[in-house]
C-alpha cells in the first residue's frame, strides 16, 4: 500500500465525518467578524478565531459514540454594526425556529455574546433568569456612547433587565475602570482573580439551578502561558487547568439539551508555530462532545 492511501484512510477517523447539516444534535455557529474589537481599540485578527479553533477540532478522532454537529456561519455584514448585531440574532432566531440546538458559539469579539443571548431570550419560551457565566479579565460593561467588544453585557442588562443574571469570573480591577462597576439595571456578581477558583464556580450553579446558565469565555481572561494569542493579553489570569475545571463542570451538571457556550477574542494571528490558543480551546469543544455522548 502506498503511504499516501494509508494516510487517507486515516481521515475517517476525525471529526469531519461528523458533521451533517439537514440531521445535527449540536450547533456549532461562527461569528467571523472582529469588528467590536478595533472598535474597542484591541487588536485585529479575532476575525479568524472561530476558524482556526474548528480546523483543531476537525482533526481530533471522534468519540465512540458519533453525535451530528453542525456548522453555521451566524455573521453578515450590515450598513452598520448595530444593524449587524440584529441581523445574528435573526440568523439564531432561524436556527432555533423549530428547536433549540445546544450551542457552542465562537467569536469573533466578546461583542457576538450580545446577538447569542439576545436570541436566547426571544427564540425560548423561558420562564426562568437567564444566567450568564462569564470568564474574563474585563467586565465588559463599559458606558461608551458606541458599542463595541467592551460593552455586550451593559447592552443586554439594559434590556433583558431581571430576565438577567451575570456572574463574573477572574476578573481584575486593574484592567476596570471605576464605571464599570456601575449598578447595571440586572443582578450581576463580581469575582475577582484571586478569590475564582472551582469550588466557588460550582456554588454559583448550584446555588441558582432554577437557570438557563450561558458560559461565556473571553479568551484574554486565561494566563498568557497558555493564551498569548487574544486581543488583550492578560496580565496575570486564571490557569487553563483551572477554566478547564469550569467547562467540565458545567458540561457535567447543565442539562445537555440547554448547553450554550460561547468563547470568545481568540487572535489566532498572535498565536505561536504550536497553535496552543486554538489547540486547547479545541479540546474544551472536545471534552464537551465527550460528555455530550456520554
Amino acid at each position: 500500500m502506498d503511504f499516501r492511501e494509508q494516510l487517507k484512510a486515516r481521515y475517517q477517523d476525525k471529526l469531519k465525518a461528523d458533521f451533517d447539516k439537514n440531521n445535527f444534535d449540536i450547533l456549532l455557529a461562527t461569528s467571523s467578524n472582529d469588528e467590536g474589537v478595533v472598535r474597542n481599540g484591541g487588536r485585529r485578527g479575532a476575525a479568524h478565531g472561530a476558524n482556526a479553533i474548528l480546523s483543531q477540532f476537525k482533526n481530533l478522532i471522534s468519540p465512540e459514540s458519533k453525535q451530528k454537529l453542525h456548522h453555521c456561519e451566524v455573521f453578515e455584514q450590515c450598513d452598520s454594526f448595530e444593524l449587524s448585531q440584529q441581523r445574528q440574532v435573526t440568523l439564531f432566531e432561524t436556527l432555533y425556529k423549530d428547536k433549540y440546538y445546544p450551542t457552542f458559539h465562537l467569536g469573533g469579539g466578546h461583542d457576538h455574546v450580545y446577538p447569542f443571548v439576545k436570541s436566547l431570550q426571544q427564540s425560548i419560551d423561558l420562564k426562568r433568569t437567564l444566567h450568564i457565566l462569564n470568564i474574563d479579565a474585563h467586565l465588559d460593561t463599559r458606558q461608551d456612547q458606541l458599542i463595541h467588544s467592551g460593552t455586550p453585557f451593559r447592552q443586554l442588562a439594559s434590556e433583558l433587565k431581571d430576565q438577567l443574571t451575570i456572574s463574573q469570573f477572574g476578573i481584575h480591577p486593574y484592567a476596570n475602570t471605576k464605571a464599570n462597576y456601575e449598578k447595571l439595571n440586572c443582578t450581576m456578581n463580581v469575582y475577582h482573580k484571586d478569590e475564582t477558583n472551582i469550588e466557588l464556580f460550582q456554588n454559583v450553579l448550584r446555588e441558582n439551578s432554577d437557570d438557563w446558565f450561558i458560559l461565556s469565555l473571553d479568551t484574554d481572561g486565561i494566563d498568557a502561558m497558555t493564551m498569548e494569542a487574544v486581543s488583550a493579553v492578560n496580565h496575570d489570569g486564571l490557569k487553563s487547568e483551572l477554566v478547564t475545571k469550569m467547562f467540565e463542570f458545567y458540561f457535567q451538571t447543565v442539562p445537555k439539551n440547554e448547553w450554550a457556550i460561547g468563547i470568545y477574542e481568540y487572535n489566532p494571528l498572535f498565536d505561536n508555530l504550536s497553535s496552543k490558543g486554538s489547540r486547547y480551546l479545541a479540546s474544551l469543544l472536545y471534552r464537551g462532545i465527550t460528555i455530550f455522548n456520554s
